[in-house]
């Protein structure tokens, strides 16, 4: 049997905290163990929200028991009052994280059967102690870095082979290959976004590690190859519904080519985008026909050119953003 990172944590961090509570000579130390327990979260930023949500959680638990305890008794009707007005008190804050552990404090209030100051003030430090523990060893966490750009890597690949087929099937002129080229492109697409989905869940765990640092760079770069996956989606339906036989087809499949090669470059050639926008001029300059096949030919072509120039666009404004953080 494996044990993780999380469980060894978990059991040292209770220790340590019910060994400092009990070096401070205060009571119920036992309780700095089980609410440590309950600190330990997956990410760095959970803990510390949940720190604040405890600390609240502990006043407002300690304040309501003390004054139902002292009208009722210590019973269980003066327990189930006080949890009957704690729990939509912070479900209103919007603290649930916290109901638990005003739950255990109002329990030990209860099991102690008095109310003082230092009782009060004994179970605050408590839970001050087990939070501050809990932030402390989540702030040791596994490096997802290298996670995260082997995705990046398999992102990146995956489009470029995806472009290709793209400018395989504006090659072709028999039918079957076009259509072979088309089941090629959309099998491609469906692990492109597997890809991107899978890198943009190891961020967002590398963004909740991170208390200080407020940097998005990863975040960022797979939003920004996700827009760019609803491009090459774009583009393939415009194949799709062209037959592949789209106007401008050879300077298109050059512009197409090209891109799959500087696709993992920091930022597109200004000659591809020069040459996209030449390619919409010359679309919008040729003389209109009557015939219905035709006018559709056109418009996948003028969409497929634009998807393109946005893909092309996306990557140079993420760079443009990128380069002004350096």
């Amino acid at each position: 049997m494996r044990i993780g990172l999380r469980t060894v944590k978990t059991a040292v961090g209770a220790v340590v905290a019910m060994m400092i509570v009990e070096m401070l000579g205060i009571a119920n130390w036992w309780v700095a163990g089980l609410l440590t327990v309950l600190a330990v979260r997956g990410t760095t930023r959970a803990s510390v929200r949940l720190a604040l949500h405890r600390g609240i959680a502990a006043v407002i638990a300690g304040a309501l028991g003390a004054v139902f305890f002292l009208l009722v008794g210590f019973n269980a009707w003066a327990y189930g009052l006080t949890l009957l007005c704690f729990f939509p008190v912070m479900v209103g804050l919007r603290m649930t994280e916290g109901i638990v552990e005003g739950a255990i404090i109002v329990t030990v209030m209860l099991t102690n059967g008095v109310v003082n100051r230092n009782q009060l003030l004994g179970l605050f430090v408590i839970v001050v102690i087990s939070s501050a523990v809990g932030i402390f060893l989540n702030l040791f966490m596994p490096n997802v870095d290298d996670k995260i750009q082997t995705h990046q890597t398999a992102v990146t690949s995956m489009m470029t082979t995806t472009l290709q087929s793209m400018a395989e099937e504006l090659t072709g002129n028999n039918q079957a290959d076009n259509q072979a080229a088309a089941d090629r492109v959309w099998l491609q697409l469906a692990q492109v976004k597997e890809a991107i989905d899978h890198g943009r869940r190891w961020t967002f765990q590398h963004y909740d590690n991170q208390i200080l640092a407020e940097n998005d760079y990863y975040r960022a770069y797979f939003e920004m190859r996700n827009h760019q996956y609803e491009q090459l989606r774009t583009m393939q339906k415009c194949l799709d519904e062209g037959g592949g036989q789209l106007e401008e087809r050879d300077a298109l499949r050059g512009v197409v080519a090209a891109a799959a090669k500087l696709l993992g470059e920091e930022s597109p050639s200004a000659t591809l985008m020069t040459a996209v926008k030449k390619i919409k001029r010359n679309l919008l300059q040729n003389s209109l026909t009557k015939d219905k096949n035709a006018l559709l030919i056109r418009n996948e072509t003028l969409l497929f050119t634009r998807s393109l120039g946005e893909l092309l666009n996306t990557k140079r404004q993420f760079a443009l953003v990128v380069n002004a953080q350096k």
